[in-house]
């Protein structure tokens, strides 16, 4: 998991619940990891991480240091049966880079859920890739998706009419 936020931190222990070795990557790791984690890193850790990974998942934000995060240096690291799954941004991943891993057999495959274009141009070479599944930006739609976004919404105009502070406020000093 390349950053263990709200939505990496979901998907590690539903990982771990279904029998994975979990490792987690975060921007400013502290204390003790989760129990679904196995190793927590810092930064300096996503060489090591890619090199022992079967799967990443990265679930980073779009910021300047994330941009670009996973290029050709990266995936190179990566296993030939490792498999890249973005769930983040379509700028955290050089998706030249990418096509070049999987037509070469550097990896095993991606699932892509964002992309530096969105939609994804018609003609783009991962719509011809057998090893990359591609889906529109709809990761995080589930169940009762719309009914949850509405009740945040509705308690935030409460809190902001009461004074309170707001629930998932940008810090746009992080950019997230």
């Amino acid at each position: 998991m390349v950053g263990y936020g709200g939505i990496g931190s979901a998907v590690g222990r539903k990982a771990s619940a279904l029998g994975a070795r979990v490792v987690a990557l975060r921007r400013a790791p502290s204390g003790e990891p989760p129990a679904e984690v196995d190793r927590m890193w810092g930064p300096d850790g996503l060489g090591p991480m890619l090199e022992a990974a079967d799967y990443v998942v990265l679930t980073v934000p779009s910021t300047p240091a994330t941009e670009g995060m996973i290029g050709l240096r990266e995936l190179s690291r990566m296993g030939q049966d490792a498999v890249l799954i973005n769930l983040a941004r379509g700028d955290v991943v050089d998706e030249r880079a990418l096509v070049e891993a999987l037509e070469d057999g550097r990896i095993r495959g991606a699932g892509l859920d964002v992309f530096e274009e969105e939609p994804l141009p018609s003609g783009h070479p991962l719509w011809a890739m057998d090893r990359a599944l591609l889906t529109p930006h709809t990761g995080g739609i589930s169940p009762r998706f719309w009914e949850r976004e509405t009740d945040l919404i509705v308690e935030n105009v409460r809190r902001y009419r009461a004074g309170e502070p707001l629930l998932n406020e940008v810090d746009k000093a992080r950019g997230y």
